[in-house]
């Protein structure tokens, strides 16, 4: 017998008015990250964090102008994108992104839709957690 595996998305998530906490909980849950935090809250985030993951964390979190750049060029750095303020962030919004798997795989379509205090844009559907497990 095999798992249900939800499917995995490239997920990319964009902050604007970040605090420090909010990027501590948001960052493992997406492989780009785009914020306006200052730059001494990501490197201290990056300093304490680094050493638990096999990530670089300097590519991962990126300034927030780096995605203004990729819109003006119509380039989407990732297929999943979802936009977070920071100041309306609250826990039903946490739940919509540790839901989002499903909540993607359930629309099926690609396109922009805003659930809670958030917004998401499905720029492609391809799923890759087939790739992450290995069955012989």
């Amino acid at each position: 017998m095999k798992p249900i595996v939800p499917p995995k998305y490239d997920i990319g998530i964009i902050v604007n008015d970040c605090p420090f906490n909010l990027l501590e909980v948001l960052e493992p849950w997406c492989r780009i990250m785009y914020t306006d935090a200052h730059s001494d809250f990501v490197n201290r985030y990056i300093q304490e964090e680094q050493q638990r993951t096999s990530t670089n964390l300097k590519e991962k979190i990126q300034s927030i102008g780096n995605i203004i750049d990729y819109k003006s060029n119509g380039f989407m750095p990732a297929n999943i994108m979802i936009e977070i303020n920071g100041r309306n962030f609250f826990q039903s919004d946490m739940n919509v992104i540790q839901q989002i798997a499903e909540i993607v795989s359930d629309s099926g379509e690609l396109g922009e839709f805003e659930l809670g205090n958030i917004k998401v844009t499905i720029n492609d559907l391809k799923s890759y957690e087939h790739d992450l497990i290995i069955c012989k």
